[in-house]
């Protein structure tokens, strides 16, 4: 599903565009060189790349997967997606120690297949992946995204940063969505004074589009969902989650 010019919706269970249990999957690319924001949940694979085969430009390859975090709804599909392209896998320290060899308490699982989140028998596919710290930059051909690490809704969440033709963009994952809401999980890793102390990386971005990991995302002012987010986590009470 085609966002704008240099973006693309490539999975999403929410929207049906693949397996009902994958976040939203996104596909930016410029010229030659792609990068998928996230990787889904690892179900169904065929579909996302059915998807991308349809909106990525035949001369165009896809370059990278950046993860956002390791939950398995984000990173479970990055094992079939990186062997399918033969690309490398990027995350954080913190979310890529749990992609190459997490424990199921390390990735939320005990808590999220009694929850119904996934099946009782869901399985994640560990995978290599490199680290990316805070601040750093991948770039691939015109694509440069910067990592900022954002402990919040898991150990190492990481939104990713694209200045492109559309103002800067921002891939968020579960930190934050739509009107300010936070991904704050009772689960391990995740938590509300990580979000206190670590938010305000977000806050004087500037962004203009923002893609978050789930529900509506948007082409323009996308800045005010963070700023709602950031008055939020100011005041007495438990931000509105999810």
């Amino acid at each position: 599903m085609r966002v704008n010019e240099y973006l693309c919706l490539v999975g999403s269970g929410q929207f049906g565009l693949s397996n009902r249990m994958d976040c939203h999957v996104y596909l930016l690319h410029r010229g030659p060189d792609a990068v998928l924001i996230d990787a889904g949940v690892g179900v169904e694979p065929e579909r996302i790349l059915e998807n991308i085969a349809a909106d990525l430009p035949p001369t165009a390859t896809v370059r990278a997967i950046l993860l956002t975090h390791s939950h398995s709804d984000h990173a479970g599909g990055a094992q079939a997606l990186s062997k399918a392209f033969g690309c490398p896998v990027y995350a954080s320290p913190a979310e890529g120690a749990i992609v190459r060899a997490g424990t199921d308490h390390e990735l939320g699982l005990d808590r999220a297949r009694p929850s119904g989140v996934y099946p009782m028998d869901y399985e994640f596919a560990h995978c290599e992946a490199q680290d990316v710290g805070d601040g750093e930059t991948v770039e691939f051909g015109e694509l440069a995204l910067r990592a900022v690490v954002v402990p919040s809704h898991s150990l190492g969440s990481t939104a990713w940063v694209y200045d492109g033709p559309g103002g800067i963009d921002l891939f968020s994952g579960d930190i934050v969505f739509a009107k300010g809401a936070i991904g704050l999980l009772n689960c391990y890793g995740s938590s509300l004074e990580a979000y206190r102390e670590n938010f305000g990386k977000l806050a004087t971005l500037g962004i203009n589009g923002f893609y978050p990991g789930h529900f509506v995302f948007c082409l323009e002012n996308g800045q005010q969902h963070l700023d709602l987010a950031a008055e939020e986590l100011k005041a007495l009470y438990v931000p509105k989650c999810f």
